[in-house]
Formats: structure tokens, sequence, C-alpha cells
């Protein structure tokens, strides 16, 4: 049973936030009222893998971009669906310094120049390069390292770009891991996807 987000425990001064293959929260709303409460947090990690169906956003036109506010936040990583994830990062703002790690899930096969597909696109893009850009405004600085791998680390079905050895302004993110799944036989679909 899902734990409610006024427990006590939410409120406490946490700095670290791990909540892996358990269902914490009945909601995206419910988990971002919890997130609220905790403006100490350095690291927030949920993984949502142990849920039926991906956790649902009742309301998301009640947030909006950039206000719920984690000014300590170095950390964060979440593994869900990706159109859940890109909702979420909206919400939240953080250093642009917070290392991001996003595993995303797809909910629909991805099929290559639909608009449905186009759409996803141009919301990843927007969600990570605003983020991107607030780490290095430089074009000329960035991250100099980059691995394409199976999808976080062991999963054939789709793939994980990591980009490591940030150079630039001195408070940028230490990496950014990104990674998409649906199965094997999408692999253009994912190339898509990565060039964004």
């Amino acid at each position: 049973k899902p734990v409610p987000h006024t427990a006590s425990f939410f409120g406490a001064p946490l700095t670290s936030l791990i909540v892996d293959y358990c269902k914490s929260w009945a909601s995206i709303d419910d988990m971002l009222a919890s997130l609220a409460t905790l403006p100490n947090l350095r690291r927030f990690q949920w993984d949502t893998d142990d849920y039926a169906d991906y956790p649902p956003f009742f309301h998301p036109e009640a947030h909006q971009p950039k206000s719920l506010p984690l000014k300590q936040l170095e950390h964060l990583d979440l593994s869900s669906s990706l159109e859940s994830l890109l909702s979420i990062i909206r919400v939240l703002d953080f250093p642009s310094s917070t290392t991001l790690v996003v595993s995303g899930e797809l909910t629909h096969e991805p099929l290559v120049n639909t608009p449905p597909f186009n759409d996803l696109l141009g919301r990843i893009r927007s969600t990570f390069e605003a983020n991107l850009r607030q780490s290095f405004p430089e074009a000329k600085y960035g991250f100099q390292h980059m691995v394409i791998r199976r999808y976080r680390g062991e999963n054939e079905d789709g793939f994980s770009i990591s980009l490591e050895e940030p150079r630039g302004v001195s408070r940028q993110a230490a990496n950014f891991d990104f990674g998409v799944c649906w199965d094997g036989s999408c692999r253009s679909d994912y190339l898509s996807i990565l060039q964004q």
C-alpha cells in the first residue's frame, strides 16, 4: 500500500531519499507534495518498477514550470514512464550542477515521423536542453565523454547514453544519464530520440 504523502518522516530534514522497488506514493501528485516538504534534499531517487501501472499524474496543470524548489539537490535519479518523467522534471527547480539520471520507458510503441512521436521528441529536447544549457551556457563547453550502452546497463530492448567529464564553468553537472526502453525492434526510433 502506498505511503501517504502526509507521513511524518516526509517532514523530517532529510537530505537523501531513495525509494526503490516499492509503492511509495499513489500518484505523482503525492510524490511532488512530499518533495515540497523536503527542501534540504541533496539526493532523490525514485524507481516505479514495482508499480503494476505507472503512477498517474492527476493534476499536472496545478504545477507551473520550475515551481517546486530543490535548491540543495545534487543528484536526481528517476525511473518511470518517459512521459511522466518529462512532466516531473518540468516542475522541479534544481541547480544546474545537479547530476541527472533519467530512465524512461515508452508507454506506446514509438513510430518515427508521427505527430505523437514528434511531440515526444520536442518535449525531450525542451526539457533537457534547457537544463544542459544552464550548465554550459557557452557552446564551446560541455561534456567531453559519451558512452552509449544497453538500457540501465542490462536491457537490450533500449539504450542509455551517459555524458561525462564536464568541461567549462565550475558549477556544472558531473554527468547526465538518459535511457529509453521499448523493445529491440525499435533501434531506428531510438536513434531519433538520441539525436535530440
